[in-house]
């Protein structure tokens, strides 16, 4: 009886997918199951998903919010057709059978296999009709083939910790591939065949320890999300200044980083967030001789989501009163460590005021002092 009734659901699930209303609606669906390897997915990543896949058209004069303002309501026509249920928090639940129905209907073209202690990634052959691949959290050490793989738009390698050879033709054959997860990783350096990945949208490389050398990532002509985060970068490559469709630049916790040319940020003029949050590259207003200053961040008109450290209170003071800043503040979001004084200032748009937030252990000893006068 249990498996007549699983029988009778998924055939009524599968009639609820075949009646949607548009292939695109069709193609949201069934690239959101294979992104959810849990049950709940946060609504603005399977957007951004959206966008990298090319499902949700961000045009040069569109910001992300109105993006995230499209991808809302394909979320609510799967919602409304019973596919996802939308959840508080921004969460979007699905069932292991809803997963099962996009697996089964693309068998061929959907590879997902995590964490399941590999090796080696799967045979060359297997990739020639894959649409998307997940290898994520696997054991793989090198990847040594040239897979030919016309359709590939998105590629899942992050935490294969071992990973430290990826071969110099590796992506040679990938002419459509969007999306890149090297995350966790353990590569030095990118392979030269990056250069081919003309239409990559995202490139996620955060948490790849032994990182240094990005040469050929200036290739990249389309891409909107480059995440360098928690990498020993110890420069910012000049050619990030011919990403010129760039939207999100991540550099959290670049601890080595020590130098950003000038030149670069200027160029990019689509660019909305900005994370260098915990980095040790500190912004003044006036910066050294060929290096960026908070004069040139600031020319970035399109920025709304900003985290920086800047060097003394001078230079917060600078960035505060800039006249540049103030016409963001509307809607911006902005962290500013100040390194002077391990303070950390926080401005919120909406409410219009900053707001201070001292270190853990200067806070401590504030707390130690106010008690001990009290016992005096």
């Amino acid at each position: 009886p249990s498996r007549r009734i699983f029988e009778k659901l998924f055939l009524r699930l599968k009639l609820s997918y075949d009646h949607l209303e548009s292939e695109l609606l069709r193609k949201c669906f069934l690239a959101c199951s294979f992104y959810a390897e849990k049950q709940e997915v946060n609504v603005i990543e399977l957007i951004h998903w959206w966008i990298y896949e090319g499902y949700i058209d961000l045009t040069e004069e569109m910001a992300l919010l109105e993006a995230y303002e499209k991808g809302a309501h394909l979320i609510a026509d799967l919602r409304d057709a019973s596919m996802i249920q939308v959840r508080d928090g921004g969460l979007i639940k699905f069932n292991d059978v809803m997963r099962d129905l996009a697996l089964i209907i693309k068998s061929k073209e959907f590879i997902k296999k995590i964490d399941q202690k590999l090796l080696e990634a799967p045979d060359r052959e297997a990739w020639e009709e894959a649409e998307m691949i997940s290898l994520k959290e696997n054991q793989i050490t090198s990847l040594e083939q040239n897979p030919n793989c016309p359709n590939l738009t998105c590629l899942h390698l992050c935490s294969n910790h071992q990973l430290r050879k990826i071969s110099p033709e590796f992506f040679e054959q990938m002419p459509e591939l969007r999306f890149l997860d090297l995350s966790w990783t353990g590569i030095d350096s990118l392979p030269r065949s990056i250069s081919h990945l003309v239409k990559l949208r995202l490139l996620d490389l955060d948490f790849c320890r032994s990182l240094r050398n990005i040469t050929g990532v200036g290739a990249l002509k389309q891409l909107i999300t480059l995440d360098l985060s928690a990498t020993p970068i110890e420069e910012l490559p000049v050619e990030i200044g011919e990403l010129t469709q760039l939207r999100r630049l991540h550099m959290f916790a670049t601890v080595h980083l020590k130098r950003v040319a000038s030149g670069i940020l200027p160029r990019l003029c689509f660019l909305e967030i900005l994370k260098m949050g915990g980095s040790s590259y500190a912004w003044q207003s006036e910066g050294l001789v060929g290096e960026a200053s908070l004069q040139e961040l600031l020319g970035l008109r399109r920025l709304d989501d900003l985290a920086l450290v800047v060097r003394s209170v001078t230079d917060f003071e600078f960035f505060d009163q800039s006249t540049s800043l103030q016409s963001w503040k509307d809607d911006v979001t902005i962290e500013c460590r100040i390194l002077e004084t391990s303070t950390t200032m926080k401005f919120e748009g909406k409410f219009n005021k900053w707001e201070s937030e001292f270190e853990e252990e200067d806070m401590v000893a504030k707390i130690l002092a106010a008690a001990s006068s009290m016992v005096d």
